[in-house]
């Protein structure tokens, strides 16, 4: 779907599923969703005259999509407005350019997963001390992203937030790796900003209300000017409840004393337990590939109960999980820039309990005939997610707590359970109401 002088595809209230399409050099949006839900599976976005994604009221699925090329004011790779809550498996956003903020992603108000994601060579460039932020994520106005096993790598901004610009919004990363992003532009003082050209990894402003940024399990390294910075809160000089900046188990570069902090009125910062500050010893970074070499300090580094309650979220090899988006010995590397799964594997949902929406991941190591279907606890279907034939690699599936119908389920325990090819295996999940 090329050369159109609008968007390349426009879904308004459609969910269709979209398989192996390239969407290219369109003069407007690669694609445009609104309240669209579509399954985008193995498609190429690249090179649009606007954003790759536009989406508002939307929550689609992506696997094996790669964003790349597209440009625009904000958000050039993906735009999310109006609650838009997508699902983002083995997604690639690289190479996007917005003049304002958010090169690879602009997230506001919108609640995205991505999993297995590379945010890489992204760019906000305009020197405006209101824009040229969040080279690759922008994070706003009450969203709440949470981000597991990705690589946020090489991007650049003009003004801060080489990798992350977030405000007024809960963002929670497990397992990423933050490194070789920068910040281009000279410090001056803003309005905006209290100063720009600060946080080449991650820039985090105060806000108004009360934001918590959860770090655990994950790497900031190399990052130009410094991995994190703390600023004062925007247009505001009273909050009740200060925002908290949390790292626990994750590998530093500087330590807590490097982390620039401009307040402590309005920010707390939470220095947990686990944290180191030791190269991490990337394999081969100027190549890409931030997997660890034998004897990283970061290799069973890291803490398998995300949220404290006990129980283990995670899957690991060895003592304990790692630092960084890539857990040492579980991954075959194929190409520069896909893995594949070494097991059938069905995970934990995430979050459980929940309510009312909730993830479901598996692996799958080679093609395979998939269905995912919910059980109550007597036994009686109650909705089935997956029925398909898909191909090898980290897969995942939202459910919104609803039936057959479309109509909500009570609160309690329901099952879930994969069949893929010979293999079966079923988990217990919890709704909350």
């Amino acid at each position: 779907i090329s050369e159109n002088d609008g968007h390349g595809m426009y879904l308004e209230e459609a969910d269709p599923i979209i398989n192996d399409v390239v969407i290219s050099e369109n003069d407007g949006h690669g694609m445009y969703l609104e309240e669209a839900d579509p399954i985008i599976n193995d498609v190429v976005i690249s090179e649009n005259g606007q954003r790759g994604i536009g989406l508002q009221g939307s929550s689609p699925i992506l696997t094996n999509v790669t964003i790349s090329g597209n440009t625009d004011n904000s958000g050039a790779g993906m735009d999310l407005t109006s609650a838009s809550n997508p699902v983002l498996t083995n997604v690639t956003i690289s190479g996007n350019t917005a003049i304002g903020w958010g090169g690879g992603m602009s997230i506001a108000n919108s609640n995205p997963t991505l999993i297995n994601c590379t945010i890489s060579g992204n760019s906000a460039t305009d020197d405006d001390p209101w824009n040229g932020v969040g080279g690759g994520l922008c994070i706003f106005s009450s969203s709440y992203p949470i981000i597991k096993n990705s690589i946020i790598i090489s991007n650049t901004a003009m003004n801060g937030g080489g990798g992350i610009l977030s405000w007024n919004s809960d963002v929670t990363l497990d397992n990423v790796t933050i490194s070789g992003n920068s910040i281009v532009g000279e410090v001056q003082d803003s309005d905006m900003l209290g100063q720009t050209g600060h946080g080449g990894g991650i820039l985090h402003l105060s806000a108004y209300d009360m934001n918590n940024f959860k770090i655990t399990n994950s790497i900031l390294w190399n990052n130009s000017p410094e991995s994190i910075y703390l600023n004062e809160s925007l247009f505001f000089d009273y909050v009740e409840i200060p925002d908290t900046f949390s790292i626990q188990y994750s590998d530093i570069q500087g330590g807590e004393e490097g982390i620039l902090d401009s307040t402590t009125m309005y920010l707390e910062l939470n220095w947990l337990e686990g944290n180191i500050d030791s190269d991490p010893l990337f394999l081969d970074p100027d190549s890409s590939d931030y997997t660890l070499q034998e004897g990283s300090p970061c290799i069973d580094a890291g803490i398998a109960d995300l949220d404290g309650d006990g129980e283990n979220d995670i899957e690991y090899e060895g003592a304990a999980p790692d630092m960084g988006a890539f857990e040492y010995g579980a991954l075959v590397i194929v190409d520069e820039t896909k893995v594949v799964p070494e097991s059938f594997t069905l995970h934990q949902n995430y979050p459980n309990p929940f309510n009312p929406t909730t993830i479901l991941r598996y692996n799958l190591p080679e093609q395979a005939e998939v269905t995912l279907t919910v059980y109550d606890m007597l036994g009686r279907q109650v909705t089935q997610l997956v029925n398909t034939i898909q191909g090898a690699g980290y897969r995942s599936v939202q459910w919104n707590a609803v039936d057959f119908f479309g109509k909500p389920v009570s609160a309690g325990v329901y099952l879930y359970q994969i069949r893929a090819g010979d293999f079966v295996d079923t988990k217990k999940m919890i709704l909350l109401k």
